[in-house]
């Protein structure tokens, strides 16, 4: 690796993170006291809440409040290849699990980490970018289940208005609506056809003759060479709105009911200062698979044996609440290969890498 090459990278990148801090990451709707009163409180700015609070401030006559554990994300989770840097430090809420009894036979205590993203952006702004719109199969699933509206033919409309033509080229459908969808908030980098690596899957592919292999186009949440989230196509172009409000640096505690109603939210902030934010409407859980089920439980639903254990008021039996979660390893592969058609250490350190972004 040329020595000169990988200073000048440093220099600039740098030099980007201080500009990036100093003069991008203002916005008019972070406050530092909130007001006591909303119409709606949104429990974590990660890809589900990012879209909420954005689409529930577009009415100026309705007041949101946005809760977010973390505080803003730095420049280096924008660039795809280091944003996973980030896991297991500040960003990260560092989950592991307990002890696995039928698998992860090759990590410490057979205990998997999983990353949690805390800050704006949440999960989608430290994974690694690859998006995929699932099966069919999968959402028709649901339906069968008695989940109505939930089929892919359902849902693929608001796919298609979201990522708009993206979404039409990676279904192999078309857009009908064409000035609509170039103007989707979502932004999705296919890999071309043409590509060589694509090319020798295909065939590897072909040559297992379908035998449970699904090979599909690979899809990632990038735009001009940076990570693209919900918080880059929602909710970062809806911060200067005066009737949004977005709490940094606090947690979530529990909701306040009164009978099965929500009244209110305690929120702790800087890990000091307990307050209660009442609310007229709704208070919308998007803490994600984790820290939603425990505020939940905190707020008194879920289980009545660890609610009763909790030593707090059952205001709600739910057994599924925690329960049943499924998700998968992360498990890189790693295969030389003498063309340089992949990722290389030479063609991450050098400064044309910083310059001219794919």
């Amino acid at each position: 690796m040329n020595i000169f090459s990988f200073f000048i990278s440093f220099v600039v990148a740098v030099i980007s993170y201080l500009v990036y801090t100093s003069y991008v990451n203002t916005y008019s709707s972070i406050v530092t006291k909130p007001d006591k009163r909303y119409d709606y409180i949104i429990v974590g700015a990660g890809t589900a809440g990012c879209v909420l609070a954005a689409r529930l401030s577009e009415d100026p006559d309705v007041k949101v409040l946005l809760v977010e554990a973390g505080d803003q994300m730095g420049f280096f989770t924008k660039i795809p290849l280091t944003s996973t840097a980030a896991q297991q430090g500040p960003n990260d809420w560092s989950v592991r699990t307990t002890p696995q009894k039928y698998s992860s036979f090759g990590l410490w205590d057979q205990t998997q980490i999983i990353p949690r993203g805390k800050g704006l952006g949440g999960s989608g702004q430290i994974n690694f970018l690859l998006h995929g719109f699932g099966l069919p199969e999968d959402y028709n699933r649901w339906s069968r289940k008695g989940f109505k509206g939930w089929t892919f033919k359902d849902l693929k409309p608001y796919f298609i208005k979201a990522f708009g033509t993206t979404m039409s080229e990676y279904d192999s459908t078309h857009c009908h609506e064409t000035s609509r969808c170039n103007a989707a908030p979502m932004k999705l980098k296919l890999l071309s056809e043409d590509n060589e690596l694509m090319k020798t899957f295909k065939q590897a592919s072909s040559a297992l003759g379908g035998r449970g292999t699904v090979l599909r186009r690979p899809a990632a949440t990038v735009s001009a060479g940076l990570r693209h989230s919900s918080w880059d196509g929602y909710l970062k172009p809806a911060m200067q709105r005066p009737n949004l409000h977005v709490l940094l640096n606090t947690q979530a505690v529990s909701i306040r009911f009164d009978n099965v109603t929500a009244t209110s939210l305690y929120i702790l902030q800087n890990h000091r200062n307990l307050d209660n934010i009442f609310v007229d409407r709704e208070i919308i859980l998007c803490a994600g698979a984790i820290k939603s089920p425990q505020i939940l439980m905190l707020s008194g639903i879920g289980r009545r044996d660890l609610i009763k254990r909790l030593k707090l008021n059952l205001v709600v039996e739910n057994a599924h609440v925690g329960a049943n979660l499924h998700d998968h390893m992360n498990m890189p592969l790693y295969v030389s290969v003498r063309k340089p058609v992949s990722i290389t250490l030479a063609k991450v350190f050098t400064a044309t890498t910083l310059w001219d972004l794919p």
